[in-house]
């Protein structure tokens, strides 16, 4: 496949952990990878430069280039500098999504490693039920967020023609930085979906690389494994 990425970096707070997301996409071998960080500060990898005034809009700037260039590419990727995407969780949505139905979408769940014990971000108790709905081999989760959105060719076509994808910096379900990364998946008409298929299951999880949120008294007394997801 033939992948183009985008990467979201401002300021020069995370440098560490932008370096360790390029270098992991470096080391792919069965598929190519275009990438571009779109970034307030010059960096090492390829880079569009915006100055300080686009504030919390970052996330949505690489929209018009993924346009243009929708049919030179089969995979479509953006993410936050602190994402780490191996290339198994690549061919692991590739393997969900041939399952699914055109209005269905492969989504990825994140975890940070606290103390050596994977700790999931996005799927907690502690707001609430997780699961939304249940289907025969998938299901769906309240909290759409994931950090990123991977999208195939049809997928970004789909979102393109939404009018929901090439649009100003806004807000939604979530804040301005956190709907960047879930426009395709709360206003572009796609449904995201989890496999209950525990071993794929598993190979859709991805990294948030600080620990940040896994410190908190939300994750200490309600934060789940792989182990304690609702279907494994």
């Amino acid at each position: 496949m033939k992948l183009r990425v985008a990467i979201a970096n401002y300021g020069p707070s995370q440098l560490e952990h932008l370096t360790e997301v390029v270098r992991e996409f470096s080391s792919y071998r069965k598929h190519q990878v275009d990438l571009t960080v779109y970034s307030t500060v010059p960096v090492e990898a390829n880079h569009k430069i915006f100055d300080l005034s686009i504030e919390r809009g970052l996330p949505f700037a690489c929209r018009k280039d993924m346009a243009e260039s929708v049919d030179a590419y089969d995979l479509f990727l953006y993410v936050e500098n602190d994402m780490l995407i191996t290339e198994d969780n690549i061919d692991a949505f590739l393997e969900h999504q041939a399952l699914l139905p055109e209005h269905q979408i492969s989504g990825f769940y994140r975890y940070e490693l606290n103390n050596g014990v994977k700790l999931l971000l996005d799927l907690n108790p502690f707001w609430g039920k997780v699961v939304v709905k249940e289907y025969d081999r998938d299901f769906t989760v309240i909290n759409q967020h994931q950090g990123c959105w991977l999208l195939t060719r049809s997928q970004l076509q789909h979102c393109i023609a939404s009018g929901n994808f090439l649009v100003e910096p806004h807000m939604g379900p979530y804040g301005i930085l956190e709907q960047g990364a879930s426009d395709p998946y709360t206003n572009c008409g796609l449904e995201k979906v989890l496999p209950k298929n525990l071993a794929l299951l598993e190979r859709l999880q991805i990294r948030h690389l600080p620990l940040k949120y896994t410190v908190r008294d939300e994750w200490k007394t309600h934060g789940l494994t792989f182990e304690k997801l609702p279907y494994s």
